[in-house]
């Protein structure tokens, strides 16, 4: 499942470790309506210090926007357009002054779509809005974690295609969001606040949970030397081979 924004104010917060520094961030989004100013998340101060990711007005395009301390904010704008309806996977980092936005439609590579240069302090996480008025997401989001190291663009692929993160290391918090829930399922303890009114959407089709698919026992037989695979296909009835199930007690 993922989470569905369907009005103002339903937005998470966090005042606990929010993304500054080097960090890199995975997540999934999804537009359901064409609406100006649609926000991912963002990571603030109470001035103008700011990263937000977020569309930019009715183009539907996902840009960057970075102010430092009552300085005129970056904005970085990409040339992708969302549609509306369809999951997109994100992944942003953040090294030393430079903030990387990588993008893909669901079942396709990420690529690199826009970069920025700012320092930052921030104090507050919000998923799902901005501090600005109406700047709410009309969609869904899904598998939310933030790291606090710089991620490979192979290692965001990985986090990005399944729930459970193959890296814990600098894993700082993970919010699945398979249910409307302000868990941080990390272990870190860093609860969200907020997501009074949120619901459930059907999450992206390719996220897995990270865990092997089970299989059933495997069947040798001893050749007179060593054990050989013995793959079971059915019993011959005297006319043709037919399918058997086969039950270990």
């Amino acid at each position: 499942m993922a989470v569905k924004f369907t009005a103002d104010g339903q937005d998470y917060t966090s005042t606990d470790s929010p993304p500054a520094g080097d960090f890199t961030v995975t997540w999934w989004a999804r537009l359901d309506a064409v609406k100006n100013w649609q926000t991912f998340w963002e990571s603030s101060a109470s001035g103008s210090d700011l990263i937000l990711y977020q569309t930019n007005q009715t183009s539907q395009q996902p840009w960057m926007y970075l102010a430092d301390g009552g300085t005129a904010g970056n904005q970085v704008r990409t040339t992708s357009t969302m549609t509306v309806g369809t999951w997109y996977r994100f992944a942003a980092t953040h090294s030393g002054t430079t903030h990387t936005l990588y993008m893909a439609v669901e079942g396709s590579p990420l690529t690199q779509v826009a970069v920025g240069t700012r320092a930052l302090t921030t104090n507050i996480l919000r998923i799902g809005e901005s501090r600005y008025t109406g700047e709410w997401l009309q969609g869904a989001m899904a598998n939310f974690k933030h790291y606090s190291a710089v991620l490979s663009l192979a290692e965001c692929e990985t986090e990005l295609n399944q729930y459970t993160p193959a890296r814990t290391a600098g894993l700082v918090r993970w919010h699945s969001f398979r249910t409307a829930s302000t868990a941080d399922e990390s272990g870190n303890g860093r609860t969200l606040t907020g997501g009074v009114g949120a619901t459930t959407a059907a999450s992206p089709a390719s996220i897995t949970d990270g865990t092997p698919a089970p299989t059933g026992p495997t069947w040798t037989l001893w050749d007179g030397t060593t054990e050989q695979p013995l793959t079971l296909d059915g019993v011959w009835n005297g006319t043709s081979i037919v399918p058997v199930t086969v039950e270990v007690a």
